[in-house]
């Protein structure tokens, strides 16, 4: 079902939760895929992250970039330039807990 959904602009993140031996669910995140078919699947262990939520973040969000400009190169969906008085770059804003 992960082959035939790599067609789709869509991420699959799987987060482990619990003390499961969660070896045998990385070969979903490690999938050595033939073209068209692409890596849509990111697996992270929360165990591993329990106590640092940036950490978690970073590692749950991490392929999802590439993930979506190979969907693009993959259709062949080049960006737009960037037009004038446009300063491209975007701001992160810092994490703020409420």
């Amino acid at each position: 079902a992960l082959i035939d959904a790599s067609n789709a602009p869509l991420s699959v993140v799987i987060v482990g939760v619990g003390n499961a031996d969660f070896s045998r669910m990385q070969f979903l995140d490690d999938m050595e895929l033939q073209a068209p078919a692409r890596d849509i699947t990111q697996f992270v262990e929360f165990n591993k992250h329990r106590n640092d939520k940036s950490s978690l973040t970073a590692s749950t969000l991490d392929e999802i970039p590439n993930q979506l400009v190979d969907y693009f190169f993959s259709w062949e969906i080049m960006p737009s330039k960037i037009s004038r008085g446009e300063s491209g770059s975007i701001t992160v804003e810092p994490y703020n807990r409420l």
